[in-house]
């Protein structure tokens, strides 16, 4: 998602954003049709083209910008063809004996290093050193240093409008110290979620998906600045968290709200798991 994102601002902050954004998964497209949706087809072309041919998305994007993502997942076949599009500013469709000139930016991603890619024999390289201009790498959700932004600003974005205008320490605090490893997807869809079961309500820290508590990272700094330890019971680690009522819903839910032994896993007594568990709005 971080990339759809920084696209369109590329496409709104430049001189073509009154023309066309063209998006295309090239790992979501089946080898033996992406010439075919890349570069476009005549009428009759071949067995189950359509009978009005089909313009293709480079044609598509004429004008405009195209994007085409995981570009290593790009047969050779095909990379080669976009190669020739790239030098002579025209595309061939398939079935068609002369080009048609197309004007458009292309703006390409991976999720692996480009070099690696020349070297595993996956991308051509003189496509690579044709399209490696400016390289931007976007570092994954966790390694962000505006999380905090970031997060308040989603927020913003989904929130009804009788919530408060920003999340609640406690909320953030359970958020910043999350891996994310669905990047921001995921952070999208856990604010979604808890926004959903607030039902109106300011965001608390029960509204959060219980398998979003589940992945904290097993190394959490803990305020003494050493690494937090994991939770004894069973083979899975969990975190423990530097707020307690963060801390004490994650052991809650991962002794599947036994109190006796969220308790003992604790090292408090039952009556302050209860005043706990009251606080979180769960007794």
């Amino acid at each position: 998602m971080g990339k759809e994102v920084l696209v369109n601002a590329l496409h709104q902050a430049s001189r073509r954003r009154q023309q066309p954004l063209v998006a295309v998964n090239c790992a979501a497209i089946p080898p033996e049709l992406v010439e075919s949706e890349l570069f476009g087809y005549q009428p009759g072309a071949f067995t189950g083209a359509r009978a009005q041919g089909s313009l293709g998305h480079i044609r598509s994007a004429d004008k405009g910008i195209l994007f085409l993502d995981e570009i290593g997942e790009m047969p050779l076949a095909a990379q080669s063809r976009l190669l020739r599009v790239l030098q002579e500013r025209r595309v061939t469709p398939v079935g068609a004996s002369t080009g048609v000139p197309v004007d458009l930016l292309l703006i390409t991603a991976t999720n692996r290093d480009g070099g690696s890619l020349v070297a595993s024999g996956q991308l051509r390289a003189d496509l690579y050193y044709r399209i490696n201009g400016l390289s931007v790498e976007l570092p994954p959700l966790r390694e962000r240093t505006d999380k905090q932004g970031l997060m308040q600003q989603i927020y913003s974005q989904y929130r009804d409008p009788v919530h408060s205008h920003t999340l609640s320490p406690r909320v953030l605090a359970a958020l910043m110290s999350h891996p994310w490893p669905g990047n921001i997807r995921q952070l999208v869809n856990v604010i979604r979620v808890a926004v959903a079961l607030a039902d109106g309500e300011d965001l608390q820290i029960w509204h959060l998906p219980a398998d979003f508590l589940g992945q904290l990272e097993a190394d959490t700094p803990t305020e003494a600045g050493g690494s937090a330890p994991s939770l004894s019971a069973g083979d899975e680690a969990h975190t423990v968290s530097t707020d307690p009522l963060v801390h004490t819903l994650q052991v809650y839910h991962h002794c599947e709200g036994n109190v006796s032994r969220a308790a003992r896993e604790l090292a408090i007594s039952r009556n302050t798991l209860y005043k706990r568990l009251r606080a979180l709005g769960l007794r």
